[in-house]
Formats: structure tokens, sequence, C-alpha cells
């Protein structure tokens, strides 16, 4: 995640919406310090009132109350007049904050109601007017996180990454974290955990949604992801329980398991290809030319999709990649890939195809920028295009296969023909062959032990020395 200039702003904003009670047991190192001032004004503040009201009785107060307690003072300024007696508030029972000037009465603060005798009108310590009612402060009301206190802080974390990940990013992650809010809720009614707030979660509550896991047989791989969404959430309000449950090694964390990776073969391909050739509109055209480009090249989805008219090269044969994934965050523009010669007719045949329907519309085909445009001459969304390859597939009888795929079997093709992990690795553009290795291409087992077959039975030759 980049950590911009406003970055740590951000964070403590929303961390700051949301309510009190998420965030308690989080310590706070200046607490200490606070009530002492508090409370040093207090007594300032309390004293000053109490001059006020001997001077409103008429005591010149000649006498200093210097070394003496609020106590004795208070008892001192009591009225004599039995028939007008009160009893004193202590000191004590203010808490430390004062509401208008002159007024002995405190917020947040409520006593029993005075009542003067008949036709009483003067003030007292305790209240303004005849009536002799204490004005009661307004009580300020903390925002309470209701009755779902994971969903309350799930939605500020996503609030806070949602400017710096991806839609298809924040898309899985929003998901993840929903599906594990009413995880929570469903054991938290059940009673396996203490509670449903993440700022308390504990050992108990990571162990409880481990063994959910476990019981409702859910992937090592989605288990591991869910793990992911959830330490990210932990970690934004600042509870590294995860941390401490992987280093005490109380509960197993699940991780992600190495999963055979699917390809299709070159008799799929041909297949579809001879399909698609059958259709004659311009769906037809754009997804077979799709196709091919994909099952040639490994590119992503969207780089296909949003490449321009300009980005391919027909004389040097190359395609400039200008929505990397990772656009603007941890990729650059500009990478360029080699197009290969059985993938150059299927090219020429669609660019001839694209200027037709263009110049059928009324659009020059050199000024529209995008490679494949749509019906109304713009890219193609990420829904538009799903649905336009479902739909093509549908009308010619293909099986329904993501795009996703070719890319792994792109990878796998050249390995399973030869080519060197770190090449493989570079045409798909990673930056380690290990993830290449692990989602991408590896060695197949049979593949693997037909070559150490063959040096096991190789005859051992034996020099021997003169």
């Amino acid at each position: 995640m980049p950590q911009s200039p406003e970055f740590g702003t951000r964070r403590e904003d929303a961390l700051s919406r949301l309510a009190p009670s998420l965030l308690d047991g989080i310590p706070n190192d200046d607490e200490g310090e606070f009530e002492g001032n508090q409370d040093r004004n207090h007594n300032e503040r309390h004293l000053e009132r109490v001059g006020r009201y001997a001077k409103h009785k008429g005591d010149d107060h000649p006498k200093s109350t210097r070394g003496e307690s609020q106590s004795d003072v208070c008892r001192k300024l009591q009225p004599t007049d039995s028939s007008h007696a009160e009893t004193p508030i202590p000191w004590s029972a203010h808490i430390p904050s004062a509401t208008e000037d002159g007024e002995s009465s405190l917020a947040r603060q409520t006593h029993e109601t005075r009542q003067l005798p008949a036709h009483a009108g003067a003030e007292t310590p305790v209240g303004k007017g005849a009536t002799g009612k204490r004005r009661r402060g307004r009580r300020r009301k903390a925002r309470s996180m209701g009755r779902y206190p994971f969903l309350s802080a799930t939605d500020a974390y996503l609030r806070f990454v949602r400017p710096y990940i991806a839609e298809s990013t924040f898309a899985v992650r929003r998901r993840g974290l929903r599906y594990l809010a009413r995880t929570f809720e469903d054991l938290g009614a059940r009673g396996s955990v203490r509670t449903t707030n993440p700022a308390r979660f504990g050992e108990a509550e990571i162990g409880a949604l481990v063994s959910w896991m476990r019981e409702r047989r859910l992937g090592l791989d989605y288990q591991a992801k869910l793990t992911v969404h959830l330490r990210a959430l932990l970690t934004f309000i600042g509870n590294p329980i995860l941390d401490r449950v992987k280093a005490s090694k109380i509960v197993r964390l699940p991780g992600r398991a190495e999963k055979p990776i699917h390809v299709k073969d070159d008799a799929w391909y041909e297949d579809a290809m001879r399909r698609l050739e059958g259709l004659s509109n311009w769906g037809g055209t754009a997804i077979r030319f799709a196709l091919a480009f994909y099952y040639h090249t490994g590119l992503r989805v969207k780089e296909l999709r949003l490449a321009r008219l300009s980005d391919l090269d027909s004389i040097r044969w190359t395609l400039t990649i200008e929505h990397p994934k990772g656009e603007g965050v941890w990729a650059s523009a500009g990478e360029r890939i080699a197009i290969f010669p059985s993938l150059r007719p299927h090219v020429l045949d669609y660019l001839d195809a694209r200027a037709q329907r263009l110049r059928d519309l009324g659009l020059d085909p050199e000024k529209l920028e995008p490679l494949i445009p749509s019906d109304r001459g713009m890219y193609y969304s990420e829904a538009g295009w799903r649905r336009r390859r479902l739909k093509t597939f549908g009308q010619a009888g293909i099986e329904r296969t993501n795009f996703r795929v070719l890319r792994p079997t792109f990878a796998q093709r050249l390995k399973d023909r030869g080519a060197q992990i770190e090449a493989v690795s570079k045409a798909l553009r990673h930056s380690s062959t290990a993830t290449t290795e692990r989602f991408y291409a590896r060695i197949r087992t049979e593949r693997a032990w037909d070559d150490l077959e063959r040096l096991w039975e190789a005859p051992t030759v034996r020099v021997n020395s003169p």
C-alpha cells in the first residue's frame, strides 16, 4: 500500500470515526496526565465560584481561605438561618468540568432537586430562580457500534483503503470481510466466541474461526485468503492477535497449498477457433481474435481489453502494454511483448475486419483509439467484455471458459517444450520465478519422472586409471 503524505492522517480520521466502544481496551499513554491536569483546573475553578457566591451574599470575605480545605470554606459560607438552611454540595461531588461562567452547576452531573421554602426568591449555591431546581447539563451521547461491530470496523477500513487499490481488489476484500462478518455473528450466536468486536479478538476468537473453516471443509486457498483479509482489518484497527497466535503456535493458521495448474491443450484451442470461425457477426470476429491473442501471448485479460490501436506495431510485431497489473502503484507501463509468427495472420485478418466494420458505422478506423472497440466504438468495460465472451461462446457451442485460463496455458506450453523457467517468468513479467512456478508453469509430474527414469537407467561409465 503506498505511503502518501495524507496516508497517516486518513487512517487517524477513519479510526476516529469508529465508535469508542470499538476501541475499548487500546491503551492511552496520556490518560493519567490528562486526569491530573483536570483535577488541578477543577480546584481553581471551585475556589473562584465560592468567592463569587460569598460576594453575592454581602460577605466581603475578609478572612483568607488560603490553606483551608474546600469543605471548610463551604461550611463557613453556609447560611445560619434555619428556615433557609440547605445542605452544601461537597466539592468532591463535582466532576472536572464547568458549564457557564458564574453557574455552580456542572455538566454531566445530576443531583436531587433542592426545593426552597415558599416565596423564597433568592438564588442558592445549587441553582437559579425561585424553584431551586437544578439545571442539568446535556449528556453527550457516544455513537454506538450497534449490534454489528465487525461490519462497522469493516466499513471504516474499506473507506480508508478504497483510493489505494484497484476496483477488482476492493471488491474481493469487501466480499471476504463481509463473509467473515456473517461468520463471526453466527459464532457469537452459538456462544463459540466471547465477542464479535474485532478490536477485542483474542486467541479464542481466532481458534474458533479456524475450527469453523475446517468443519465447513473450505479449501486451503480460500482459508488462507480469508485469513489475509482478517489480518488487514486487525492491523488497521491496531489488534496484533494474528501475529501473537502465529508466534506462539497455539493455533495453526491455514496456508496456501500447492494446487494443480489448470490449462487448455492444443486440441481445445483448435476446436474453439474452428467454432468461432463459423460466426459471421462482430462478436465472433472480436472474440476469435482475442482467443488467439491470449493463447499466443499470455496477456492478462484487461491488458488486451484496454489496448490501443497505436500500441500494436505490425512492422516490428510487438504490442506495448499500457495498462499492466499494479498500474500506477508498483508496475510501470510501456513494456513490449513479442507477437509470434503463428499469431500474425490472425492479427492481419482482424485488422481488416475491424476497418470494414468501422467504415460501415461511418467511423474512421485509423482515428478510433480502442484496438477492440465495442458496438459504440468505445473500450469494453470489464463486465461488458465478460458478457461478450459468454454470449459468443454460447452461440458457438463452446464450454464456459474464462480468458484467464489462457495465461497459465501459454506458460505451461512453453515449459513443456523445454523453456527455462526464467524465460517463462520474464515473458509473464513476473518479478520472481517463485510466482511463475506456483501458479502458472512448473514441470509436470509425469515429465519429471520420465527425466528421472532416463537418468536412473543411464549406464554408468567408469574410467580405470592405469
